[in-house]
């Protein structure tokens, strides 16, 4: 495992694609920066951690992207094929790409929405007082993005083992992920918005200090909670999907 596991963060060391992934990442984050200050809206870097997180079709973008070259060329390639052929068990193939998967995407979710905040903040300050307060803040607010990126990253993961085409992963990916996103915005009736609200894209739109009000916020326990069981079963299903599936 410990083999497998360096020799995954060594191909992401390597990969061309990843590099640009990042270097798109800061270039999104300044480009919002910018325009921010160029519409004049004053906004700090505080206003902008509040909604932390947020840009769900932008991180849909980007780890689909990354999901299908990272594990849908495994597959056109033919290395996990080559890597059973040496040894390795599919358990342990699967293991060592998804960890190294969740790791990939944390500077994809979180990047650009950081590069944004330091740039406000460098041209009209942090907008709050640095004290134990503005630390929790912070912290929460990074932990919420991460949860709720990691529950999209998941069904990405899950879509990238099941769809083995790379173009077809991304297509499919960004394709369902919009749909149910744009169905979760527009559900009006109650119950089914009560069961709406432990998904991550009704959280990340309530977290959105923009749109709702804080009283329509999903409480931050039911998002930890929601998340961890979400990440863990579509993990385990595209684990499932993974030990079972031809890998041609």
């Amino acid at each position: 495992m410990n083999n497998l596991l360096k020799a995954e963060f060594f191909k992401l060391h390597k990969s061309f694609g990843c590099k640009v992934l990042l270097a798109v990442c800061v270039c999104i984050g300044v480009i919002f920066g910018i325009v921010v200050i160029r519409n004049g809206s004053g906004a700090r870097g505080a206003d902008y951690a509040a909604i932390m997180g947020s840009g769900f079709l932008y991180n849909v973008v980007l780890v689909s992207v990354f999901a299908a070259g990272y594990i849908g060329s495994a597959y056109s390639n033919r290395t996990f094929a080559a890597e059973i052929a040496c040894g390795a068990s599919r358990r342990e193939l699967f293991t060592a790409k998804s960890i190294v998967f969740f790791i990939a995407i944390l500077p994809l979710i979180l990047v650009y929405d950081l590069v944004t905040i330091c740039i406000l903040t460098v041209q009209n300050g942090f907008g709050m007082p640095w004290n134990m307060e503005t630390i929790r803040f912070l912290t929460q607010r990074i932990v919420f993005s991460i949860l709720c990126n990691y529950s999209m990253g998941s069904c990405i993961l899950l879509n990238a083992y099941l769809v083995k085409n790379q173009v077809a992963a991304i297509g499919s990916a960004i394709g369902s992920l919009y749909l149910l996103n744009q169905c979760c915005i527009n559900e009006r009736n109650p119950m089914l918005l009560k069961v709406w609200q432990f998904t991550f894209f009704y959280q990340i739109d309530s977290w959105n200090a923009s749109v709702r009000p804080m009283h329509f916020r999903v409480p931050f326990g039911t998002v930890v909670l929601s998340s961890l069981i979400a990440i863990a079963g579509m993990t385990i299903l595209a684990g499932w999907s993974f030990q079972r599936r031809d890998l041609r």
